[in-house]
């Protein structure tokens, strides 16, 4: 979880980052089928490029946001993501993965008070939980402009255990991970919405450099819907969550930037300039290695989805032939169906075949035990 580069975790979308691509299409729940569409999460073209991950994501809702880059020799890409239906109240937000120090030599004294950068994370004292970097720093970050009303929380053991499993070890390093949500109430354009807020938080303690405090806020997001449908629209917007996958031919380059600037970052990089050299010095070829790494990633990163959505009841398991991998849809459904393209229908109509109702190439899911 170094990179930052978290699933659906991370730039505002008015920082000119690299824009989602969202295709039209026809609506997403038509009676009794459900059907999403596969999207895809651009780099801006003026960086790596292309694409950075895909997901499945409701077939007539719009997503906007992209990814950001930023002065951080560790984390220099984050996403931040709003998919929303532009016909209701529901919305998934994917917020930045933001970086904090504190303690060792970082002091007032040495020139690091209180919201001093250092090396690209914020000075500032750790948070105990959570759901205290959820109230404390996303909220009044990402939700300044509405008046939220905190109205629940909850520990999510299960999820931050699928996290520590799969993070680095290191010597001489202790590492803890706390998960959470909370629950917010406000009002949009008139109307009761509520919003869970979900994160894993990462604090590093380093005793041989003086005590200091590393900390991250991981995988957040929000997912929001009418007062009292919020439930019941998770199950549908978990997909969008458990369903990303990392593009490795991204995932490749952006390792060697990380590795660049992680060995220059004793200097500090300012020009943009910079960045772009160390990207144009990158190699497209992935190395069986490189190649190695995406795959593990991506494995913690399906068995880390399944220990969140675990938390929760409301999502089926079916195996997709296309990506010949599990993926989690909705309950409720006796049938799904995925295309080519990546495309799944879910419905509860016996007669129904999408490949003489939506045309196309369709092979039927079957549960995954």
């Amino acid at each position: 979880g170094g990179s930052g580069v978290n699933p659906l975790a991370g730039p505002r979308p008015d920082t000119g980052s690299g824009r989602a691509v969202t295709p039209a299409g026809s609506p997403a729940a038509t009676g009794q089928v459900v059907r999403y569409r596969k999207v895809s999460v651009q780099d801006q073209p003026n960086m790596i490029g292309g694409e950075v991950m895909s997901c499945l994501c409701p077939v007539d809702w719009k997503m906007e946001g992209g990814m950001v880059w930023r002065d951080h020799p560790a984390m220099p890409a984050t996403v931040h993501l709003r998919v929303f239906n532009p016909k209701g109240l529901e919305q998934m937000e994917s917020f930045p993965t933001l970086g904090f120090n504190w303690g060792g030599l970082l002091t007032p004294e040495m020139g690091f008070p209180v919201g001093a950068n250092y090396m690209g994370n914020e000075v500032r004292p750790p948070v105990q939980t959570a759901m205290q970097y959820l109230k404390e720093i996303i909220v009044p970050r990402y939700r300044a402009n509405v008046q939220a009303r905190l109205v629940g929380e909850q520990e999510l053991p299960e999820w931050a255990k699928a996290v520590s499993q799969h993070a680095e070890q290191t010597p001489g390093v202790q590492v803890q991970m706390h998960a959470g949500k909370i629950r917010l109430a406000y009002s949009v354009q008139g109307q009761a919405v509520e919003e869970d807020l979900y994160c894993v938080l990462s604090t590093t303690f380093l005793p041989a450099a003086g005590n200091m405090y590393i900390q991250a806020g991981e995988r957040v997001h929000g997912m929001r819907a009418a007062s009292g449908r919020l439930d019941d629209s998770t199950r549908m917007m978990q997909t969008m969550v458990t369903s990303v996958r990392m593009n490795p031919q991204w995932y490749n380059q952006y390792q060697q930037v990380c590795q660049a600037l992680h060995n220059m970052q004793m200097q500090k990089i300012r020009a943009a300039g910079q960045m772009s050299r160390i990207i144009s010095q990158t190699n497209r070829e992935i190395s069986d290695m490189m190649h190695d790494s995406w795959q593990r990633r991506q494995a913690s990163e399906d068995r880390i989805a399944r220990k969140w959505t675990q938390a929760f009841r409301g999502v089926e398991t079916y195996y997709t032939p296309i990506d010949q991998r599990p993926v989690e849809l909705p309950s409720g459904y006796r049938h799904a169906w995925v295309s080519g393209n990546g495309e799944v229908v879910l419905t509860d109509q016996p007669n129904f075949n999408p490949n003489a109702e939506l045309g196309g190439s369709w092979q039927f899911m079957q549960r995954h035990e």
